[in-house]
Parts: C-alpha cells; structure tokens; sequence
C-alpha cells in the first residue's frame, strides 16, 4: 500500500508548522491594528481632554514639590508600582507608559515601536524651550494639551483627515463620556 517515508513526513509537519505561524502572525498584525484605531479614538474622540490635562498638571504639580521623580513609568505592562498612585484617567487610557519630565511636561505615551502616539501635556505658564526643533505636537486638543503622532510626520495635512475619518459616526466633538 503505502510507504512511510520520513522526509515526507518531516515536510508535511514544517509546512503545517509554518501555516499555523503564518496564521497567527496575520491574526497579530490584523488585531494591533484594530488595537491601535481602538486606543486614538479612545484618546482622541472618548476622553475629556480637560480632565485629562488637569491630571497630568497633578503629576506635574506632584514633581515641583518632589513627590515624584522624573521619569518613565510603565503603566500597560510590568506596571511601576507608583502608578498606582497616578490619577485614574491616566491610568485608564491604559497608555504604555508616562513619561513625568523635569520641567513639568507630561507625555502619555499609548504607543511605542513603530506607531508613536500620545499626549502632550504643559503646565501653566509652560516656557518653550530654545531649541530650534521643538514642536508641542502635531494636534492641540485643548490649551495646553496636544496630541503626537508619527503619522503626522509620514503623511503631514493628509493624516488629519485620516485622524479625523476615525470620530465615531454622530460625535459632535464633545470629548465627554
């Protein structure tokens, strides 16, 4: 009847191996983008901006009186166990990290890697540094809060439209829940 042969055998495993990475590697690729749409419409369209830069003034404030030291603070995995201690809508947003600067500047960073995007947010009477370069961010939400995103840099004017194709169908604007 039929013959074993090994090499076969050894071939048809690889192939089912290399189909079921192949397999997830796509369902990965596919959910992260539905992720990443999922997180700046939360950010952009589902938060109040307000609160949130009176949130991130609250780090802020917390630095000037050195309660909390600058840095990075990982919220979304291996979470720092300071964050805990870190104002609710922050935490929410489920950023993967924060970053608390020096000078008060705070940015919730909700992506790394190859897609960054996040806020910005200044304290009151914020300075803008000297350095030539220096931007507040692509997007100003509200005074003194500013959204990023590298798209911006890839796509310039057009990437607006493709920020703005992303409000959920009846928004007026209002970023309250």
């Amino acid at each position: 009847m039929f013959e074993r042969k090994p090499g076969v055998i050894m071939k048809l495993v690889i192939a089912g191996v290399i189909l079921i990475v192949a397999g997830w590697i796509l369902f990965i690729v596919m959910s992260c983008g539905d992720y990443e749409r999922e997180l700046r419409v939360q950010l952009l369209y589902r938060t109040d901006h307000q609160a949130l830069l009176e949130a991130c003034r609250e780090l802020s404030t917390r630095v000037g009186k050195r309660e909390l030291k600058p840095g990075m603070y990982r919220i979304r995995a291996a979470r720092d166990p300071i964050v805990s201690r870190f104002p609710r809508i922050i935490v929410d947003l489920a950023p993967s990290y924060v970053v608390v600067d020096e000078d008060g500047r705070i940015t919730v960073e909700m992506l790394g890697g190859t897609d960054h995007f996040g806020v910005k947010a200044y304290p009151r009477n914020y300075r803008k540094p000297a350095f030539a370069d220096f931007t507040y961010g692509d997007k100003e939400l509200c005074d003194g809060l500013w959204y990023y995103d590298d798209g911006y840099k890839e796509l310039g004017a057009d990437y607006e439209k493709r920020i703005e194709a992303l409000r959920p169908r009846g928004d007026s604007g209002v970023n309250l829940e």
